[in-house]
């Protein structure tokens, strides 16, 4: 651990700290914080009784609601992601001087070793885990955490001196109140709508996205999808190295499609990873996370063997484009990762038609007009599910055959007894999952399970 990081280190002994939210990032930063502050108080506005003993016998706790005068008195506060900026006792805390960090940020602080983060409104889960395998097949050590899954706390306490990257995916929540974040790498896959209940609105949205590239200097590189029209003016912004990638047009610095090949160019030398039929996923949606991963890998070092080897091997992730029956010729898809009308558009874009979508979950209000030509010209039929239901029915009606259902049990049922030979049933919500389940993983395993249970029966 650098100085600086051991300095800031030093410090958390004579602070107060406050982590407020206690979800899976409040309980690893909880449990790293211990024994390394003055006093360490831990806060969530609902009960929490799933804490072990360990942190309630060495805490200060405060659940089912919070008290003013712990934020206000505090000397450091660390947000969990599911705490957004404008909440009542944040905006307490910063009037009254105190340090607000979210954990990413905090993390990084203490942490040694070069930062590769990837945000973005879709496909980022997708290009990490991509530009993970190309990294490891590149025989780089990397430790992988974010939004992914693992809380970055808990990659950076136990990083080890023959780390050489770590790898972090970066969601909008955890940028927000990450003011001073520098990753050495930074890629930002696209932006469309989404989160707009907590953003407002799509410029708010893309600003907060760009924070993870703001403090970035000129040793520093980042990573551009020029085909975006949100993202693309920031290939000219910043003082750091910029890279780009594009399926539609070859490029300076980056990877490429050119006639069907992907090609990776570097200080004006071009390299061609793979023809575009090797690649194992379809989609374009995951050609352009592939050639995401691909300009990060060379740019940290990785050889071209091991992009292409990533290309026609990685399977893909659940929930995303996962099919789970081809029987009698039927293809169930569980797409349920796709919260957002631009995830749901690019999924079927990537299937040559004949779809009956299932759709419909907690509604963000999406604006339906993005994702109506891909519809109209990819659908047969939609099937509506959850709370976004009677607002979809209104919109869609009109162009191709839909009807509501309410819950995903009964569509199910229902398409398994209509559905034809050559027809593909695609679970895309293209919606949150919390009006009838908890995320959208429990969301997909659902459909999986009623899939599977309707083929065995």
């Amino acid at each position: 651990m650098g100085s600086e990081h051991i300095n800031f280190l030093q410090k958390l002994k004579s602070k107060t700290v406050v982590v407020m939210g206690m979800g899976k990032t409040g309980i690893a930063l909880s449990n790293f914080l211990i024994g390394k502050c003055k006093e360490l108080i831990v806060t969530d506005s609902h009960n929490v009784n799933s804490l072990d003993s360990y942190i309630l016998s060495n805490v200060r706790t405060e659940f089912g609601g919070h008290k003013k005068e712990t934020f206000q008195k505090c000397d450091l506060l660390i947000v969990s992601p599911g705490v957004p900026e404008d909440n009542f006792f944040v905006q307490i805390a910063f009037a009254s001087g105190v340090e607000v960090v979210s954990e990413i940020e905090f993390a990084w602080r203490l942490s040694n070793k070069p930062l590769v983060s990837i945000t973005g409104t879709n496909g980022k889960t997708t290009t990490l885990t991509m530009l993970s395998e190309i990294l490891a097949n590149s025989d780089f050590r990397i430790s992988v955490g974010g939004n992914i899954g693992r809380p970055l706390i808990d990659v950076v306490q136990n990083e080890t001196n023959d780390l050489d990257f770590i790898l972090c995916e970066v969601s909008s929540f955890q940028l927000e109140l990450s003011s001073s974040l520098r990753p050495y790498l930074a890629m930002i896959t696209n932006v469309t709508e989404d989160h707009i209940g907590r953003h407002k609105s799509i410029e708010d949205y893309l600003s907060v996205k760009t924070k993870l590239l703001c403090n970035q200097k000129k040793n520093d590189v980042k990573i551009i999808n020029s085909d975006d029209p949100f993202t693309k003016h920031l290939e000219f912004e910043g003082e750091q190295e910029t890279l780009t990638f594009s399926r539609k047009e070859e490029v300076k610095k980056g990877s490429f499609v050119k006639n069907d090949k992907i090609y990776i160019i570097s200080d004006d030398t071009i390299q061609e990873v793979c023809d575009i039929s090797e690649i194992y996923l379809p989609g374009l949606h995951n050609l352009e996370n592939l050639l995401g991963a691909c300009a990060a890998g060379s740019f940290l070092g990785a050889d071209i063997v091991s992009m292409k080897r990533t290309a026609i091997n990685f399977k893909g992730l659940p929930h995303r484009m996962e099919v789970i029956s081809k029987k009698n010729d039927i293809t169930w898809i569980n797409d349920s990762k796709a919260t957002n009308v631009g995830s749901t558009k690019m999924s079927l874009l990537s299937l040559r038609g004949n779809v009956i979508l299932i759709a419909g979950g907690f509604d963000k209000n999406s604006n339906l007009e993005y994702i109506l030509p891909a519809v109209k010209s990819k659908v047969i039929k939609i099937f509506l599910i959850g709370d976004s239901a009677k607002r979809f029915y209104e919109f869609f009606q009109s162009e191709v055959e839909t009807e509501i259902i309410f819950n995903l049990e009964d569509a199910v049922s229902i398409i398994s007894k209509r559905a034809i030979s050559g027809q593909t049933v695609l679970f895309s919500p293209a919606c949150s999952s919390f009006d009838q389940f908890d995320d959208y993983i429990q969301r997909g395993n659902a459909f999986r399970e009623l899939v599977n249970e309707r083929y065995e029966n």
